[in-house]
Order: structure tokens, then C-alpha cells, then sequence
């Protein structure tokens, strides 16, 4: 374990707090507690602590791992937030456009030490170097929330005239789901 990454459990506690303190982010309930993820990110290599987290408004995820070993920083944030669970990546067609629309949303909200990612899964990346600033983390999770608040949006907006669609329902700007003029 390189000295830079030789931390306290306080250490790690501190950036936890750092990154969800007045952000709806929350520990998802039955798995590790911050404290516990403290404890074993100060642990010896190779351990590490991983908190997953929740986004109170969106179907977003956020995945800590502290510390990133293999990056050589404090941490590693990673944002998951699928249309559809069962969705594997693909360059092309709507896949492939879905993980595109992901890389540029999380582009539009740029910020400190984030990565967007073109998935249809998983959104961005981020790392925390060890040497990390208070006003940098604060970006880092503003970006990061109003790039889960927008992939949202996106993906309600997907989901919403299938829904219709489902229901019964139909848009006249879309056509009706039966046509008078067709018979069976």
C-alpha cells in the first residue's frame, strides 16, 4: 500500500461525509454503515470499504470505493442509473444512443475529478485524489446529482408513452391506438 493512501478511519469517515452532507444521498439500509466502510478502507491493503448509496428523487446509485488502490486516490465514485436493468451495452441503435445521451448529460454538468461514461448503465466515473478540496468535492456531487436528476428526466421521458401506450391510453398528436378505418 503506497503512504498516500495509508489513511485513518477518520480520514475516511471525514470524505464520506464530505460527499453526501447536503446531498440526497443516503446509505442504502442492510449494507455496510459509513462507519463500518471507514473502517475497512483504513484497513491494510488490499482492503477496502464500499458504500452504496441512493438518490432520493432519481433510480440512481452511487458506488464508493475507498480507497481506489488501483487509481491511487481516496476514492472512486461510480453512478449507476440504467433505463432498465437488463439492458447490455451496445454501439449502436437505441443502446448505443442511450449511452451516448448518458456521456452527454453528465458532460453538460461537468465538474471536478468526474468522468462521463457513454453506458447505458453506468453514467460517469469520479475519483477523489487523496489531496482533495472541500469546494471540489462539492462540485464533484452538484454534477453528479443533477446528472442523475437529468438522466431522470430522460429516462421518464422514454418510458412515458410506452406507459401510455400500456394503459390504454392514447395522444391524438401521436395517433389513436385504434383506427377506425382499419378492420380485422
Amino acid at each position: 500500500m503506497t503512504n498516500a493512501l495509508a489513511q485513518d478511519r477518520e480520514y475516511y469517515r471525514s470524505l464520506i461525509e464530505a460527499l453526501i452532507d447536503g446531498f440526497p444521498w443516503l446509505p442504502v439500509e442492510g449494507e455496510p454503515s459509513v462507519d463500518e466502510v471507514a473502517r475497512r478502507a483504513a484497513a491494510d491493503a488490499p482492503s477496502v470499504g464500499e458504500l452504496r448509496l441512493t438518490h432520493l428523487y432519481t433510480d440512481a446509485d452511487l458506488f464508493l470505493t475507498l480507497p481506489d488502490y488501483r487509481g491511487g486516490n481516496a476514492a472512486r465514485a461510480v453512478l449507476y442509473h440504467p433505463l432498465d436493468e437488463g439492458i447490455r451495452p451496445a454501439e449502436d441503435g437505441f443502446v448505443g444512443s442511450l449511452g451516448r445521451s448518458h456521456r452527454t448529460i453528465a458532460a453538460i454538468y461537468e465538474a471536478d475529478y468526474v468522468d462521463p461514461v457513454a453506458d447505458p448503465t453506468v453514467v460517469l466515473h469520479g475519483c477523489v485524489p487523496v489531496e482533495y478540496t472541500e469546494a471540489k468535492l462539492r462540485s464533484m456531487m452538484t454534477g453528479i446529482t443533477a446528472t442523475a436528476l437529468r438522466v431522470q428526466r430522460l429516462h421518464e421521458d422514454v418510458q412515458s408513452p410506452l406507459r401510455e401506450v400500456l394503459s390504454g391510453g392514447s395522444d391524438p398528436s401521436n395517433g389513436a391506438l385504434t383506427d377506425s378505418n382499419c378492420h380485422a
